[in-house]
C-alpha cells in the first residue's frame, strides 16, 4: 500500500498553559454566564444570541482553556481567576 507508512501529518494541539487571555471578548461573555450558573438558553436570552451560539463559544472555550467537561471548565476558569470582567 503506497503511502501507509507515511500517514498525514496530525494537526498538533497547542502546548500553551490555558490563559483567559486567549477568550474573545464574546467568549469571556459566555463565560461568566456559565460561571453564574445560566443555561446556554439563558445565557444566549442575556446576549441577545442564540442558544446555539452560546454552545459554540462553550465549546470554543472548552478548547482553549483545555478542559473536557464543565466541571472541569468552571474548575480552571476560577483558578484562573474567571468571572471578571477583562482586564480587571
Amino acid at each position: 500500500m503506497v503511502g501507509a507508512a507515511n500517514p498525514l501529518p496530525r494537526r498538533t494541539r497547542r502546548t500553551e498553559p490555558p490563559s483567559l487571555d486567549r477568550l474573545s471578548p464574546r467568549e469571556h461573555e459566555v463565560l461568566v454566564g456559565i460561571l453564574g450558573g445560566l443555561t446556554n438558553k439563558a445565557i444566549g436570552i442575556e446576549l441577545g444570541i442564540s442558544h446555539r451560539t452560546v454552545e459554540i463559544h462553550r465549546a470554543r472555550i472548552m478548547r482553549k482553556l483545555g478542559a473536557t467537561s464543565i466541571a472541569s471548565l468552571v474548575a480552571t476558569a476560577i483558578a484562573l481567576g474567571g468571572g471578571q470582567p477583562p482586564g480587571a
